[in-house]
């Protein structure tokens, strides 16, 4: 195979990979073999490289897709801090929690995440008290 028609399949890997795609779908898809994807793997660094740049990217986009969600969504927001940060945002303490003291903690983070944007929340101010 020439370098040229080599180059475009492995710039299709990469697009197949920043959009989610699996290493060995992302090469069936582009119409080689696993086999080959990871021969070229080991020969190229350059490639090795943009691949593990593509997956990166891909990841990214979900980071930063599910943050603008969680802006949105206490709830989603608690999840977050408790998979990134699971010492500080455990689920134990919670565990023992009705929902509406589930509900009461992701309106805080809400709060904090609208005040962080520079807006207040009145009407969540005056409903909520975290102190009891």
């Amino acid at each position: 195979m020439d370098k040229s028609k080599q180059e475009k399949i492995k710039q299709k890997i990469l697009d197949y990979l920043e959009q989610g795609a699996y290493k060995k779908d992302a090469a069936l898809m582009s119409g080689i073999s696993e086999k080959t994807f990871y021969r070229w793997l080991e020969e190229d660094d350059s490639f090795d490289s943009r691949v593990e740049a593509s997956i990166l990217c891909y990841k990214y986009s979900l980071i930063k897709t599910l943050n603008l969600q969680a802006k949105n969504n206490g709830t989603l927001a608690l999840k977050i801090l408790q998979t990134r940060w699971p010492s500080d945002w455990s689920v134990s303490p919670l565990e023992n929690r009705n929902e509406s003291s589930t509900q009461e903690i992701a309106m805080l983070i809400q709060q904090m995440l609208d005040q962080k944007d520079g807006k207040v929340a009145h009407d969540h101010e005056k409903d909520f008290n975290p102190r009891g």
